[in-house]
């Protein structure tokens, strides 16, 4: 549940030009930022200053849509800044009959003294909303920088959408302001709405941005698509309903009908997943486990980055005398999982995806504030790099009882069918 200053401040409030959305939920994720301390001086100066050249230069949305169709359900995705994000709606969309998808790109800036003048003519009502309303001048700013966008896309879903043909809503990810902006407008118009889980979600637990329960927080769609039962447990834990948070499995996995479980090649060869840079010091304790754990039994392993990393960040980690590279990047789950015969992964959404592939894991665990996985308490885990030799040689994985609570569902594909096949028509 968001209780932040922000959110808390902005319930009820109404823009002029706006219909009579529910502001305080579009900018909760803004609103988190701020409880997380997230906009330093810095930040604060770039954003005042990006608030007055918006105005001669706005930001102007920009949408491909890529499929339309008249009516069911419409399919949105701004996050397609990775390949990754961009297949798994398509594999959900391809489960559509009647579909529109609409992916969103890098908004473009161009002068219009058109949309100057007019945006210009609401700021002042803009900044009037906020008489006797508890909120810094730096965020008020913020907040009209992104009405200044949003109202655009306005004009954009006005012109391009016939909202009332659709009996459905999805985004990919409905934390985003602009997605949800969209979510608001068709709950506005009586159209179900829903968001996909792309990643492993977490309850609240510090107000930093990784540990804060963002997405959790800030879902307000009508359902959640979870995963597995470890997202519908720390949903619940987040004040979100049960009844709205179906489980259908890992989507990645719904490309298929029927997935076989991966082969392990018994070649002495492991892979160590790294994580996103926000757990760096995981991710240099991994390798640092991955090189005794190699010197001890003469194995050699490769490392599997996260899209973030370039190639080489970690050569002054890595033990080259065992360390076989990196992994492509982009590489099917299966095909990996086929080419070593086990992982060491820390907090990575990997985990799941190796689980549901019958693969060999060992997971580092310290049970910290940033363990994403410190609840589960099966599987091979160790919480210190020397540990691992031990905790290898144990060999017990576990993996049929990770796979109840990391995964749920083994027939991903035709879960999914059978909840959009209600709103399919």
């Amino acid at each position: 549940m968001n209780t932040t200053k922000l959110f808390l401040s902005l319930n009820g409030i109404a823009f002029r030009g706006f219909p009579n959305v529910r502001w305080d939920f579009i900018f909760g994720r803004l609103s988190l930022y701020f409880q997380c301390k997230e906009f330093d001086k810095k930040a604060k100066v770039i954003s005042l200053l990006d608030f007055f050249y918006s105005l001669f230069f706005p930001k102007t949305p920009c949408y491909n849509i890529e499929e339309k169709g008249k009516k069911g359900v419409l399919l949105l995705n701004n996050c397609c800044d990775r390949k990754t994000n961009i297949d798994r709606l398509h594999t959900i969309s391809d489960l559509i009959q009647n579909r529109t998808v609409i992916l969103g790109g890098k908004p473009r800036r161009k002068f219009n003294i058109l949309y100057t003048t007019n945006i210009l003519s609401y700021i002042s009502f803009w900044l009037f909303s906020f008489r006797k309303r508890d909120i810094p001048f730096i965020q008020k700013l913020i907040i009209l920088n992104r009405l200044a966008f949003l109202y655009q896309v306005l004009d954009y879903i006005g012109k391009n959408i016939d909202i009332h043909n659709y009996s459905l809503f999805v985004s990919y990810y409905d934390s985003l302001t602009e997605d949800s902006f969209w979510e608001e407008i068709f709950r506005l118009n009586k159209i179900k709405t829903a968001s996909l889980q792309h990643g492993q979600f977490i309850s609240y637990r510090e107000d930093t941005v990784i540990n804060c329960g963002i997405e959790l927080r800030t879902f307000k769609s009508d359902f959640l698509l979870c995963w597995n039962n470890f997202t519908r447990r720390e949903a619940v834990i987040s004040g979100i309903e049960e009844s709205r948070l179906p489980i259908l499995g890992i989507i990645g996995y719904a490309s298929k009908e029927y997935w076989t479980k991966c082969i392990k090649p018994n070649n002495d060869i492991f892979g160590v997943v790294i994580g996103h840079p926000d757990y760096i010091d995981e991710n240099i304790t991994l390798i640092n486990a991955a090189n005794h754990l190699a010197r001890a039994k003469g194995f050699r392993y490769y490392l599997k980055l996260h899209p973030s990393y370039k190639d080489d960040f970690f050569k002054d980690i890595v033990d080259q005398s065992h360390y076989l590279g990196n992994i492509r990047k982009g590489i099917d789950m299966i095909d990996y999982a086929n080419m070593i015969d086990f992982s060491i992964v820390g907090s990575s959404t990997v985990f799941t995806e190796l689980i549901f592939l019958g693969h060999e894991v060992i997971r580092y665990s310290n049970q910290s504030i940033k363990d994403k996985y410190r609840d589960i308490k099966l599987g091979l885990t160790f919480s210190e790099p020397k540990q691992i030799l031990d905790v290898y040689n144990r060999g017990n994985f576990e993996i049929g009882s990770l796979f109840d609570d990391l995964c749920s569902i083994r027939e991903v594909r035709s879960s999914y069918q059978n909840f959009f096949s209600a709103f399919d028509v």
